[in-house]
């Protein structure tokens, strides 16, 4: 697009959820889904460059999938993957439709390359300053670390049990993606906890992340143990790396996310984080101290922000 000397706004996935649900219902897009739906009209009229990162993106998206119960094996094949996931009775097809519609909203942004050569280690060291020195204080607090260690438990105590659900020819597939077992597995799992196996809604949303969780924990037991049953230690390797992946906090995207920002010398960046928004802008001082951050731009700003922005900057 001819809009190279327009504000740049960098997107992630969560911005491009806000404009595919307004677009999903226009009768109750809130406010800032209705402030996206303004940022993309300024962005087709070449009035704002809206970019992302491919890898990153794709991650955003990797991550937002599984929390729900989809796995995504092959990103190049990420439409495929929702769709077998559809063939599911429990899937939300409502939602499955919304990210068909992200992922099509995606295809329609430039994706950034860095614009300087810059060695991995001094990407690592920008990303430590900005989780350590500039959003300072955003570590899991106790509450959370109980939560993930007992998420990871209940991962372990399915996966002793893989070889009363799984046959030998199910275990050597390593291509399908088997919903209607493995939930069947965390259902079991479940009501042993005393816990609901409920799927849908906000009631499931506990569960839904779970098994997303769990079809991680499958699919890496495939590859890495093509005979059942699995060793104690192997299903704590297992489950440990998926928990790392997949599971917990994910401030760290979000930090990878300013870091390719600055990288590429971006305006704005669109988020949602109240609390993340904040840090960031009130510490803008302390990325001067970085060579490389002297001359940053960057703003973190919700969507509403910046299409006030925009309007103003129309006005002027």
């Amino acid at each position: 697009m001819g809009n190279q000397g327009c504000p740049t706004a960098y997107v992630g996935y969560h911005a491009l959820s806000l404009l595919a649900r307004a677009k999903a219902d226009k009768n109750t897009a809130d406010l800032e889904q209705k402030a996206m739906q303004v940022i993309w009209e300024q962005y087709k009229k070449d009035r704002l460059r809206l970019v992302t990162s491919g890898e990153a993106m794709a991650m955003d998206m990797v991550i937002a999938f599984n929390i729900e119960g989809c796995c995504i094996t092959d990103t190049y094949m990420i439409t495929e993957n929702i769709e077998a996931f559809e063939k599911w009775n429990k899937a939300d097809r409502d939602l499955t439709e919304i990210w068909k519609q992200v992922i099509e909203l995606f295809d329609q942004l430039e994706v950034l390359g860095l614009e300087h050569e810059g060695s991995q280690s001094e990407e690592d060291a920008l990303f430590v300053f900005i989780r350590d020195e500039v959003l300072r204080g955003e570590n899991k607090d106790a509450v959370a670390l109980r939560r993930n260690e007992g998420d990871a438990e209940a991962l372990r105590n399915c996966a002793r049990h893989f070889q009363d659900w799984y046959g030998e020819d199910r275990w050597r597939d390593l291509r399908r993606i088997e919903y209607d077992l493995n939930w069947k597995i965390l259902e079991s799992e479940l009501l042993k906890r005393s816990v609901d196996p409920v799927f849908e809604g906000k009631d499931g949303e506990q569960n839904r992340y779970l098994l997303g969780l769990l079809n991680r924990v499958v699919g890496f037991s495939k590859k890495s143990c093509p005979r059942l049953p699995m060793g104690h230690e192997h299903i704590d390797f297992v489950v440990n790396a998926v928990m790392k992946k997949y599971g917990g906090d994910r401030r760290e995207q979000e930090i990878g996310h300013i870091v390719h920002c600055i990288e590429n010398d971006i305006d704005f960046l669109i988020t949602v984080d109240d609390e993340l928004m904040a840090k960031f802008n009130s510490k803008r001082h302390e990325l001067s101290k970085r060579p490389e951050c002297c001359s940053m731009k960057l703003v973190l700003v919700k969507p509403s922000q910046l299409a006030n922005r925009l309007a103003a900057d129309s006005k002027s």
